[in-house]
């Protein structure tokens, strides 16, 4: 009895044993994201010059269990990125702070979050550190807010979120009684293909909505190539100032770790009265350009050489070109 008691022992021993063994164990990873640049600024009659950190991230996930996730990210910059000052003060402040829960195909966060507006762009765009997508250059949403996000897959192809916040962006999270809410849906018909909408709509004195239709395509590991038109009513609710435009943009690898790029965006915005002589963006309506090189000697390391020319409708603006020579690095 004896002799068959022990080799049963040892089997439940071991099957407990294989059970803790595969148990999840929680861990954290803490990450970073640094932007640099020189630029070599010439326009007409005049020639200027910076070197700059113009963006520097920080911050710790801790995975809980398989649902469960917290992440906190600082944003070390400039509060004001027009001031006159903003190359020189820097402050830090919270770009995230949220619990993250995923399961099968849904996925829902609570707290300072990443919003979807311009995530997907901004994913095939992929070069953030040369310069912003579209819409986050024009201010038309932010990049991150407090609220709450959902998304779900419904298959492999088609997926849809969705998100209820505070609308004043993560630089402004003081509360009050007017918040923003936005749906948005992204379909993947073929491969490589990825082709998304999205709206947004925040109402107080006037309606201010945002609509974004977007088109990418990925070759293998070749090429890249986007193209976005966005629009938006009532920007800062006030009324009648409207304004939209398209970002198109082409990334291919020509040699190893080489890349060529370009990209071309046009913005333009209407007249708020019939009256009015210009329209009210009139100082930044206008055209960009955008056309360089980038090289990736390591995975989280990329150097880029490129050359920015701007257009602007104003002709009593200047036509600026600009040489830069942007680094990112991650770890």
């Amino acid at each position: 009895m004896r002799l068959l008691f022990l080799p049963l022992a040892m089997l439940f021993f071991l099957k407990i044993s294989a059970q803790d063994n595969t148990e999840f164990k929680p861990s954290g990873k803490t990450f970073g994201t640094v932007f640099t640049n020189f630029s070599g600024i010439l326009s007409e009659g005049d020639h200027a010059s910076s070197f700059e950190i113009t963006r520097a991230y920080l911050g710790h996930k801790y995975q809980m269990d398989e649902n469960f996730s917290a992440t906190v990210k600082l944003d070390i910059g400039s509060i004001n990125d027009e001031s006159q000052y903003a190359l020189i003060r820097r402050y830090s402040y919270f770009k995230n702070a949220f619990l993250d829960y995923k399961k099968n195909k849904l996925c829902m966060q609570f707290g300072l979050i990443d919003l979807y507006q311009f995530k997907t762009t901004e994913e095939f765009w992929s070069h953030r550190y040369v310069y912003k997508t579209f819409q986050d250059q024009h201010k038309m949403g932010s990049s991150a807010d407090l609220g709450v996000g959902v998304k779900y897959n419904f298959t492999e192809k088609i997926s849809a979120d969705g998100s209820f916040f505070n609308g004043e962006g993560y630089k402004d999270l003081q509360a009050d009684n007017t918040y923003e809410g936005a749906v948005g849906v992204t379909i993947k018909p073929i491969k490589g293909l990825t082709i998304r909408g999205y709206g947004d709509l925040a109402i107080k004195n006037v309606s201010k909505y945002t609509l974004v239709g977007f088109a990418g395509y990925k070759f293998k590991e070749k090429a890249t190539a986007g193209i976005e038109y966005s629009y938006q009513s009532h920007n800062k609710f006030n009324e009648n100032n409207n304004y939209g435009g398209v970002s198109a943009f082409l990334m291919a690898n020509v040699y190893k770790k080489w890349e060529v790029f370009g990209r071309y965006d046009m913005i333009s915005s209407n007249k708020v009265f019939e009256t009015d002589f210009n329209p009210w963006n009139y100082s930044k309506d206008g055209q960009l350009i955008i056309g360089g090189v980038q090289y990736a000697p390591r995975e989280y390391v990329r150097f880029s050489a490129n050359i920015t020319h701007n257009l602007p409708d104003n002709p009593d603006n200047d036509k600026i070109t600009a040489i830069n020579i942007d680094l990112e690095f991650k770890f």
